[in-house]
């Protein structure tokens, strides 16, 4: 049977720190950690003499001594569980299972501080302080974080039920280490790093009206043929087509000329105003115009409606036309520039910029900034995941992306 812990015990070490001057915190822990030890090891024997008396009609099972388990729980490390054994039976003990070293709500910590951008290293140190473990291995902590994929993999293929009326479109870059190629620098052979992309969609649910990122996908750089892909496998999970009004992008060709051989006229589409008078800058000759010329043409998109719009353009073309034809050539094309006119007013804030899925993609920056560069693209991948399991949640506040449901029932 397990060691009880009596008062007297307990009163002597308080006694004892209270002499040495202690933190009385630890001791409180270490209090927590011996009754957690003392319960579960009662539970332990309870157990086995429950499975002993539903057995002993069928056959006399033998009491065969015990064996010693560290287990690390969200209190800390309890150290030499006695678990005991039965001769010729094997039973769950319902606590932990046979080679279980931490608890389901260890490894769920340590990958929620794993999704917030710390290395390996530092999820170490941080298990070591917290949980008083600092034998943790860098690949047992890879191997807690690897029990994501196969809800990557649902992820990827999920029907998509939720119905969207607008979606953001845009792509990033990330480094990763070339798997093929490798460069010998000082002697010391180190894998070359290349550049890839990851296209995201983000979604305005009709339902909820909240944003929320609806896939993600790992291509070799943005093309046509890649946002193609990307947004047909979105059709064919189930993205309904006739609630999509509209995609707002920053008027990359390849989105443009993707959208169109996919839906034509059906969805429309929307330049970010943003990008728009930055492509503008770059083509205005005359310095000491460009701000007035910039504070114009911002003035122009401002406007409330279509009408409006039209009548600040055609005084803008007649003012600068002879003064910077290029620029006015560019601030001319405007066909996916004055979509948004034909949206409700209430909308324009959402649809004039591609600012919803710029702040998206600068938390995501910001979270795998600490990684650096990725191992390999199924490393990427995992990560990223985690990432759009936490900003739809946390950020966007979307309980159909329930962060914490992501990381339960995790074995070891």
């Amino acid at each position: 049977m397990p060691m009880k812990i009596t008062y007297k015990q307990h009163l002597s070490e308080i006694i004892e720190y209270f002499k040495e001057n202690k933190n009385l915190v630890y001791f409180i822990n270490s209090i927590v950690l011996r009754f957690l030890k003392y319960l579960i090891e009662t539970l332990l024997e309870a157990k086995v003499e429950y499975e002993r008396s539903k057995a002993l009609i069928k056959r006399n099972w033998y009491r065969n001594g015990y064996y010693t388990r560290h287990l690390i729980t969200k209190f800390g490390l309890i150290e030499n569980i006695r678990v005991p054994r039965l001769r010729y039976m094997v039973y769950q003990n319902n606590i932990f299972d046979k080679w279980e070293r931490r608890l389901s709500d260890v490894n769920d910590f340590i990958t929620k501080v794993f999704t917030q951008g710390e290395s390996y290293r530092d999820i170490k140190r941080i298990v070591k302080h917290f949980f008083n473990e600092p034998t943790m291995s860098l690949s047992t902590i890879s191997r807690i974080t690897n029990k994501v994929f196969d809800r990557l993999k649902e992820f990827h293929n999920r029907r998509l039920e939720n119905k969207y009326s607008i979606i953001w479109i845009d792509g990033m870059y990330f480094s990763i280490k070339d798997q093929k190629e490798e460069l010998e620098i000082y002697n010391k052979k180190r894998k070359k790093r290349r550049n890839f992309c990851v296209l995201i969609a983000l979604g305005l649910n009709k339902k909820t009206n909240k944003k929320e990122i609806i896939d993600f996908l790992l291509v070799g750089k943005e093309t046509k043929r890649n946002y193609k892909r990307f947004i047909n496998s979105l059709i064919d999970r189930g993205l309904d087509v006739n609630e999509l009004k509209l995609f707002v992008h920053d008027g990359d060709f390849a989105i443009v000329s993707a959208i169109n051989e996919i839906f034509g006229d059906i969805v429309k589409q929307q330049n970010c105003i943003f990008h728009k008078l930055r492509n503008l800058s770059n083509a205005i000759k005359n310095k000491d115009l460009k701000e007035e010329i910039l504070g114009e043409a911002s003035q122009v998109y401002k406007s409330k409606s279509y009408f409006e719009y039209i009548e600040k353009k055609k005084e803008f073309i007649k003012r600068y036309s002879k003064i910077e034809p290029e620029a006015v050539a560019i601030f001319s094309s405007d066909e996916l520039i004055k979509t948004k006119y034909s949206m409700d007013l209430r909308l324009h804030h959402l649809i004039h910029t591609t600012n919803p899925i710029e702040r998206t993609i600068r938390e995501i920056r910001r979270i795998t900034n600490a990684i650096g560069c990725f191992e390999n693209l199924s490393s990427a991948d995992k990560i990223l995941y985690l990432i759009v399991g936490f900003i739809n949640q946390e950020l966007f506040g979307n309980a159909s992306f329930n962060y914490f449901n992501l990381f339960t029932n995790f074995g070891t």
